[in-house]
């Protein structure tokens, strides 16, 4: 893992809905709406800044932090949004010996629900897989923090378990974690072999190609199902498409 290259500058990741790179002093005001909202910090292991001028201390530790190669602190910003603030996430507990980082994220409740979470962890997870040579990323959420278990998951994150009483956080005493953690293997794996769905007009049958891999030796079986757009012989009427890139999954009226 090159983290020679991590820490020779602040990263700038361009991703399909977010832009990582530094934070600034220019974005001190809506830095103060993410790390003074108390509404945020819920599931995190310390409490919300007092006053707008932490901010600005702790923008000076996480550039010292830097320095030390010790932690880095993106922001998120919207694609087309005008540069604007939208969360943070930070990379630590950095072990070059195994190839691994920890990550966290935290998006301002009036950006979220609009994918910028995910867009953040997705954007990172790529640049430190291809360009750093991160072979293990890994987060802790608690178990009731269903939001952040579902951001992870929606990026291909794997649920290990559930580690109990085993971290004291500042601000909520002794706590149980749910470790999940996304290997650079997972990702080779799922895209490694392309799948696909053609969508006919409606009234008009559709031939669906999947891909699978056989056992060892035997090559590559190709199975065709015909399938009608109308659903015929599927419970709900919906019609079989591919869901994701490993497996067919039922997506209702996608071919109407």
């Amino acid at each position: 893992m090159n983290t020679d290259l991590l820490f020779s500058s602040y990263p700038f990741i361009s991703g399909d809905r977010v832009t990582l790179t530094r934070i600034t002093e220019l974005d001190l005001e809506a830095l103060w709406d993410i790390w003074g909202d108390e509404e945020n910090y819920r599931f995190w292991p310390t409490a919300a800044l007092p006053a707008p001028a932490e901010c600005t201390r702790h923008l000076r530790q996480a550039d010292q932090r830097f320095r030390e190669k010790r932690s880095v602190l993106l922001g998120i910003y919207p694609n087309g949004a005008g540069q604007t603030l939208a969360g943070v996430l930070k990379l630590y507990g950095i072990d070059p010996r195994v190839e691994a980082l920890s990550l966290q994220v935290m998006v301002a409740q009036k950006q979220q629900g609009r994918g910028y979470g995910s867009g953040a962890v997705e954007a990172a997870a790529q640049y430190l897989f291809q360009r750093v040579g991160a072979r293990r990323l890994q987060a802790f959420v608690l178990p009731i923090d269903k939001a952040g278990a579902m951001t992870l998951e929606r990026c291909g994150f794997v649920k290990e378990g559930t580690l109990r009483e085993a971290f004291l956080w500042p601000d909520k005493g002794l706590v149980d974690l749910t470790l999940y953690s996304l290997l650079r293997s997972d990702r080779k794996q799922k895209t490694s072999t392309a799948q696909y769905y053609l969508c006919p007009p409606p009234g008009a049958p559709a031939t669906l190609p999947i891909e699978t891999k056989s056992r060892p030796g035997l090559g590559w079986l190709f199975l065709f199902l015909s399938l009608y757009s109308s659903g015929e012989g599927l419970p709900g009427g919906g019609s079989w498409c591919t869901g994701g890139r490993d497996r067919p999954a039922r997506l209702w009226g996608c071919c109407r």
